[in-house]
């Protein structure tokens, strides 16, 4: 059965090597002992919070990598052609 969440950006697979990895974190970095629905809540808390403006933070920062290429690209057409 899948549970589908509302933020839920990730894999199955990414989530469940995320939620490990928040467990490791919290075990190394905190010496705090959480599980696994700990782990899972914290994500989702995280993922609802937050999911929507690294999305469009990404999104914004590929929009000026692809005006720049465009702009290199219309240097290098210019010079071709003289």
């Amino acid at each position: 059965m899948t549970i589908n969440r509302k933020g839920d950006f990730l894999t199955r697979e990414k989530r469940a090597e995320t939620i490990n990895e928040l467990i490791a974190y919290f075990n190394a970095e905190r010496g705090e002992e959480i599980g696994m629905i700990a782990a899972e809540d914290l994500l989702d808390f995280l993922l609802n919070t937050c999911g929507e403006d690294i999305f469009k933070k990404g999104v914004q920062q590929s929009r000026i990598i692809l005006r720049e290429n465009l702009d290199n690209l219309e240097t290098d057409l210019e010079l071709l052609s003289k």
